[in-house]
């Protein structure tokens, strides 16, 4: 039997053979540490045999484990079929330019550990766009926060069978948002450390829907989690598949559902929840206006300190609490989100062919 490997790497696919080619040649000629990749893979099975064509065990030691669609569940899923003691979850379009990112993630976790066991990682973000964006300079610079707000499944998540098995596993009940969950549970029973090197994640997504129309949908789902607003993250997936694939993301029937559901049942309560997290949130104000700064000055996204975006987490911090701040932060989330929906109908589009 194979000697047990160090690390195994979760892949959850669905119709990604292209780019899953890509991250098993950069896993190829990683260094200094051992590691096995597993495919949890819910591609249907007339289209599966194409992903075992990609596989060359004697390069990267793989596995492919068929299983229901829904990352949480992929994940588990892999994770159950897995050897080693650290869980490295990845996208299947992430690369790694480094051929020492694995070993060097592996001595900082050690590192990291030795105060607790409740330490998870991640690694700064690149994102693969042409677009000199500064959108993606934004998440750029703040991939290296570990903030609960800030750490995704694009960064990669890095965390022991033991911790994570502690903690019950991945979520399983929406087909997304796993990453995000798994993210709080970390914040508030450990810590999150941010890791040497960095991974890069394709830009396909953004340059399909459109940067901005993608950026706006997420802010809706993170404020749809935060406030619980199950109806809409329940419902917003069959939006999506419905929509077309070839076409930019259209956003109105995401706000109309997002307010249908705000509105209705504990509308106070949904509205307080909408404060809370606009107040928790009005430090990304101040980090997205040093960030255009420094993008300006030219400098890179991993370099800038971002210190007036951490001395406004800590300042911003005290104020969350505070009943008048909360009403402020909140009408003014409120304004955007229902400015963004009339805008979303494009209530005077008739007027372009005339103008």
């Amino acid at each position: 039997m194979a000697k047990k490997p160090l690390i195994s790497i979760i892949v959850p696919t669905l119709g990604e053979e292209e780019a899953l080619q890509l991250l098993l040649a950069d896993l190829s000629v990683q260094e200094g540490v051992s590691f096995e990749v597993v495919i949890a893979d819910a591609t249907k099975e007339k289209e599966a045999d194409n992903m075992t064509t990609l596989l060359h065990p004697e390069e990267v030691p793989t596995k492919i484990v068929r299983c229901e669609s829904g990352r949480g569940r992929q994940l588990n899923e892999g994770v159950r079929h897995a050897r080693g003691d650290e869980l490295l979850f990845l996208h299947a379009d992430t690369r790694l330019l480094s051929p020492t990112l694995l070993a060097g993630g592996a001595k900082a976790m050690d590192m990291a550990r030795r105060g607790s066991k409740r330490v998870a990682g991640h690694f700064p973000l690149r994102i693969g766009a042409t677009a000199n964006s500064l959108s993606f300079y934004y998440l750029e610079a703040k991939s290296r926060l570990g903030l609960p707000q800030c750490v995704n499944g694009d960064q990669g998540q890095w965390i022991s069978r033991e911790y994570f098995e502690e903690m019950g596993g991945m979520d399983e009940s929406l087909p997304f948002l796993e990453d995000l969950r798994l993210s709080k549970v970390v914040s508030e029973s450990g810590r999150w450390v941010s890791l040497p090197g960095e991974i890069v994640t394709s830009a396909r997504r953004f340059e399909k829907e459109g940067t901005k129309a993608r950026l706006t949908l997420n802010a809706l789902i993170r404020i749809a989690e935060d406030i619980s607003l199950d109806g809409f993250l329940e419902k917003a997936p069959a939006l999506y598949r419905a929509h077309p694939t070839s076409k930019e993301l259209i956003l109105a029937p995401f706000f109309t559902l997002f307010f249908r559901e705000l509105f209705s049942g504990a509308t106070m309560a949904n509205l307080s929840g909408l404060g809370a997290f606009a107040s928790n949130n009005t430090w990304q104000v101040v980090s997205w206006i040093e960030c255009a700064y420094a993008r300006r000055r030219g400098i890179d996204s991993h370099e800038i300190e971002l210190k007036f975006t951490k001395s406004s987490i800590s300042f911003l911090g005290n104020l969350k609490d505070n009943f008048l701040f909360k009403i402020l932060a909140g009408s003014t989330v409120l304004v955007w989100m229902l400015s963004a929906w009339v805008g979303s109908l494009q209530p005077f589009g008739f007027l372009r062919n005339r103008i």
